[in-house]
């Protein structure tokens, strides 16, 4: 961007060496084809995520949070642990608090609700209600 900048403010100097011959519309459409490809060049650093330095992970998380603007997503990426419980781990425990908030990327979780059972899809949110409000969790979650 500094770069398209330098070499407008160049050429527009050259012209106005020139001397009496120069047309000032010429600096005009100079200026202005300079902030199109300025907003361009800004727009699109502000906006795309360059995936291919992502981990594993976080192309993941890049995949599910596709709305997110660049850097809100590399605050996401700060403030998440990935990690894979091992099968049979209990998450959350009715009536319990607890400090995280769980998304489920791939595989088989159950929870139990009273006499009831739920098997989650993946790309789902887990206990977000009770880690926002500070609650005990409303269920018993367990990695299958």
């Amino acid at each position: 961007m500094r770069l398209t900048m330098m070499i407008g403010a160049a050429v527009l100097a050259v012209f106005f060496a020139v001397g009496n011959n120069f047309d000032y519309r010429y600096a005009g459409v100079l200026a202005g084809l300079s902030s199109i490809v300025n907003g361009l060049l800004l727009s699109k650093s502000l906006t795309l995520k360059s995936t291919p330095s992502f981990s594993q992970k976080e192309k993941i998380l890049d995949q599910v949070f596709k709305r997110l603007q660049a850097d809100k997503f590399r605050y996401l990426l700060k403030l998440t642990e990935g990690n894979t419980p091992a099968t049979h781990t209990t998450l959350t425990t009715k009536d319990q608090l607890w400090d995280s908030l769980f998304y489920l990327l791939q595989g088989k979780m159950e929870i139990s609700k009273g006499d009831k059972l739920f098997t989650p899809k993946p790309m789902a949110f887990i206990g977000e209600v009770g880690c926002f409000l500070h609650l005990a969790a409303s269920a018993t979650t367990i990695v299958e």
